[in-house]
């Protein structure tokens, strides 16, 4: 999964932010980075995968900015699963065989996507155990805080909202599926995987409570039954 590093002190996982910060630090790829340069010097974007997040104890990042893991998986399933496919895809819908559907959700519980992994809070609760001077604020507070640091841009959810992002989807007559819908479709059509990204959400959960109470004492215990039913809101 995808972290980016903006300025050598915050810290977004993907899908907390990261585009509207792509419009404050527009960068190339030469002006890119990766943990290597971190380390060494400031960029103005580095990207690192999720398994390099312990890393960050070594360098001087300030601040983490996340969202609630139910609300994390269901924009990552969102993206994944229909912000980006193209129109013809969409003009499809949901297929149940659709075998590129099958192979996504088989990534939710092994190796994870750009836009989620099963042990992101996990990573971040080992990250903020080494390194306890990390403030963590909830995605809501960036604008604010990017304020706060003298950088004014208006942020407006229509902008990064995927199904606005063709205007063939109006001319064709597309429908446009909601996050609810889709995790409804899945549940239904995939109760064996979702029931299992489920019960990988539960033990993130945990973590994401242990980092907001911070508490980093003892390690947490693995969830033990696998959950029947969970109802994304």
């Amino acid at each position: 999964m995808n972290i980016a590093i903006y300025c050598g002190k915050w810290i977004l996982p993907a899908k907390n932010g990261t585009r509207y910060l792509d419009r404050i630090f527009p960068t190339t790829g030469e002006e890119q980075g990766n943990l290597n340069n971190l380390l060494k010097n400031t960029k103005i974007k580095t990207v690192i995968e999720s398994n390099e997040l312990y890393m960050l104890s070594k360098t001087d990042v300030t601040h983490l900015f996340i969202r609630e893991p139910s609300s994390q998986l269901q924009s990552a399933l969102y993206t994944d699963f229909w912000g980006h496919i193209s129109t013809e895809e969409r003009k499809l819908g949901l297929s149940k065989n659709n075998n590129r559907i099958k192979n996504l959700l088989a990534l939710y519980t092994t190796t994870g996507t750009g836009h989620w992994c099963s042990d992101l809070y996990q990573s971040l609760y080992w990250l903020l155990k080494r390194k306890q001077d990390i403030k963590v604020l909830p995605l809501s507070e960036l604008t604010s805080f990017m304020e706060s640091m003298g950088y004014y841009e208006k942020y407006n959810p229509a902008d990064y909202n995927f199904k606005n992002a063709t205007g063939d989807d109006i001319n064709l007559n597309i429908v446009n599926i909601t996050r609810t819908d889709l995790f409804k479709w899945l549940s239904k059509n995939y109760p064996n995987q979702i029931n299992k990204i489920v019960k990988l959400l539960m033990i993130e959960i945990s973590y994401y409570n242990k980092i907001i109470n911070k508490d980093f004492g003892t390690e947490l215990p693995k969830v033990k039954k696998p959950i029947k039913r969970f109802k994304l809101i």
